[in-house]
């Protein structure tokens, strides 16, 4: 009898494993959509390479930019 108990208890620790690994994923996706987004802008339309700096506005007045 304990087994049917605890059983149906189980299953939300079985749905949020897979939440959270999809979620991950999910989020790692969406970021190389993104970057290859921008970089195929760049090839394809000759848009600026300054959109393939994530950190363009974070930079001093003196830094180096680009790569």
């Amino acid at each position: 009898m304990d087994e049917l108990f605890s059983a149906p208890l189980h299953w939300g620790l079985v749905t949020l494993g897979w939440c959270g690994l999809f979620g991950a994923a999910g989020g790692v996706a969406a970021q190389i959509v993104s970057r290859m987004s921008n970089l195929s802008d760049v090839i394809w339309n000759g848009a600026s390479k300054d959109i393939l700096d994530p950190f363009s506005k974070q930079v001093g007045a003196g830094a180096k930019t680009g790569y």
